[in-house]
């Protein structure tokens, strides 16, 4: 599926494109800009997992479909890159004015010292209110109120694209994963790890469709087609 899309003799520096390609379950969306100082396409990925493909003039909308797809395992790779070790998942030092992320936004960290053991949104600030303002114990308050977002938050979405997908809400366990932000099982589990409800929506939504895919093509070898007849839809990018 594509919109905007230039005829083949339309094609030039001033063309606004941007379309969309299926690999297997993943939809892959990208922008396209136009260069007469290229002579093949190139593409990359920026850290919103943004695809911007450059080429010269006169390629057409079908050759570049092509590439993308020749593309997709070194995008998606890099999608999940960004997802992991971009600045969502950066180590902290736990100390007064760092910057956290929630959601995608940013708010400084205030340590208040005091006899409680707790953390809490207020303004554009992340209040943790410690015994001791030692990084060992303010991370401990700090990954117990992201862990409580994440276990609210977290099926929430997971249901809201379960229902666009045909498919039922499967459990959530919140967990910590050392390599992937989320993985489901046989039993029809999906394992979400905490530190994801630092990126943008788009991005859980990203990771929660991908594995909502996968379980469903697993729910489809049991029952079949219904569900993967409408998980095989899914827009990675909703």
């Amino acid at each position: 599926m594509t919109s905007n899309e230039p005829s083949e003799d339309q094609v030039g520096d001033d063309a606004s494109e941007h379309s969309e390609v299926r690999v297997g379950g993943d939809t892959i969306m990208y922008d396209v800009e136009r260069s007469r100082q290229l002579n093949r396409p190139v593409v990359g990925v920026d850290q919103d997992m943004m695809v911007l493909v450059t080429a010269p003039p006169n390629t057409t909308t079908e050759r570049l479909a092509r590439f993308v797809r020749t593309q997709a395992p070194w995008i998606l790779e890099r999608r999940r890159h960004f997802a992991l070790h971009g600045p969502y998942a950066a180590p902290h030092d736990f100390v007064d004015g760092e910057t956290f992320f929630y959601l995608g936004r940013q708010y400084r960290l205030r340590i208040v010292v005091c006899q409680e053991m707790r953390a809490v949104l207020s303004g554009r600030q992340l209040v943790a209110a410690v015994r001791d303002s030692k990084p060992s114990y303010v991370r401990s308050p700090l990954v117990t109120w992201y862990w409580r977002r994440a276990a609210q938050r977290l099926p929430e979405r997971t249901a809201i694209l379960a229902k666009k997908m045909g498919m039922p809400a499967p459990p959530i366990l919140v967990c910590r994963h050392r390599r992937e932000f989320g993985t489901c099982d046989g039993q029809g589990n999906l394992r979400l790890d905490w530190r994801i409800i630092q990126a943008p929506m788009r991005l859980v939504d990203y990771v929660v469709a991908h594995e909502l895919v996968h379980l469903g093509r697993r729910q489809h070898r049991k029952h079949p087609p219904r569900i993967l007849g409408r998980a095989g839809q899914v827009d990675a990018g909703l």
